[in-house]
This record gives structure tokens, sequence and C-alpha cells, in this order.
């Protein structure tokens, strides 16, 4: 961005700063959830929530999970690591 474009004398315009710090906020988007199930670990429940291939058990709307083509491909059967990348198929089946 060139700040000197929005400056209006030394201050920046109130609303072009809103606008921007709106931006930037919008990319901070965090969902965190709490449960509790009895018998299962947090961590063997968080390896089950992360693996791929429970996704379709456990959520209506997906359909299956596939490895991403890439030069790194991931496993499904595992928990998916930060960064890691699949393929969701949500809905009805492609045709």
């Amino acid at each position: 961005l060139n700040y000197s474009m929005m400056r209006v004398g030394h201050l920046f315009h109130p609303l072009l700063f809103l606008l921007i710090q709106q931006c930037i906020s919008s990319y901070a988007f965090q969902l965190v959830t709490t449960s509790t199930i009895q018998g299962l670990s947090s961590r063997d429940l968080h390896n089950f929530l992360a693996t791929p291939t429970n996704w379709p058990k456990i959520v209506a709307s997906s359909h299956s999970v596939r490895e991403v083509q890439c030069d790194s491909p991931n496993r499904i059967d595992v928990p998916l690591q930060v960064g890691g990348k699949v393929e969701e198929v949500f809905g009805l089946p492609p045709l």
C-alpha cells in the first residue's frame, strides 16, 4: 500500500484506516470449540478429528476426501498437519 496517498495532512483518513483494519482482521479468523467425550483422551479425539478419512463419518455434508496431487501429497489416513492439503468433496458426488 502507498500510505502517502491516504494521508490528509499528517493524519490517515479515518475511513481508509477502518477499511484497511477490517481487511487485515478478516484474515485472522479462528474457530475454537471445546468438547468432552468419556473414555477418550484429548489427543485421541484430536487425532480422530484431524484425520481426513474420518470427516465424511462425522460431517453430514462431507462426501469424500482425496489426496491432493502435488509435490508432497499428504496421506489422508493420518492426522492432517499444519499447512497440509487435501481435497474434500461436499454435498452430492460430482457428476
